[in-house]
């Protein structure tokens, strides 16, 4: 989906920022893609979850 939505805007994605509540697929799409991305930890990801993912 981050891909795609890069793709279709023309924009960069260091322009871009992604705020999402779960690794997969919010933020591990935007790490793919190449954007900023901001975990909040209220979602199904905890704090205790995110070094499975480091």
């Amino acid at each position: 989906m981050h891909r795609k939505l890069t793709d279709i805007s023309l924009v960069n994605p260091d322009n871009f920022v992604t705020i999402g509540d779960t690794m997969e697929p919010a933020i591990r799409g935007a790490f793919d893609s190449g954007m900023q991305s901001y975990l909040v930890i209220s979602g199904s990801t905890q704090f205790e979850d995110v070094a499975d993912y480091v």
